[in-house]
């Protein structure tokens, strides 16, 4: 039987466990999870001041919530702020550590 999906139309079958592990969600390119740390490592790279609160939304370190406060946020709107902060985590974005990111940006006098 064919392990893989056929015409269109046609019901998916199982993949062969190699290929399997690569669509897992827990699968990390290099096998490398990102902690808290470095997380907010790559933050204070572009933002020295930022305060960085890091959660683990799944269990599996690659779907995380990440609020940042930095004064590097004032008289910025919420898009310019989340592009701040997606441009910091480009790396790890790109590399697979990171898979979704929820995010909250305030500055200091916000919080």
């Amino acid at each position: 039987m064919d392990q893989t999906n056929q015409s269109a139309g046609s019901s998916w079958s199982e993949l062969p466990f190699s290929q399997a592990l690569r669509y897992s969600d827990t699968y990390e390119i290099g096998g490398v999870m990102i902690t808290p740390d470095v997380l907010t490592e790559y933050v204070r790279n572009t933002m020295p001041d930022a305060t960085v609160t890091v959660s683990d939304r799944t269990g599996t370190m690659n779907h995380l919530k990440v609020v940042v406060i930095s004064a590097s946020f004032a008289g910025k709107n919420l898009l310019d702020r989340h592009r701040m902060i997606y441009q910091a985590l480009d790396a790890p974005m790109k590399d697979g550590r990171i898979h979704a990111l929820e995010i909250t940006a305030k500055t200091t006098d916000e919080t």
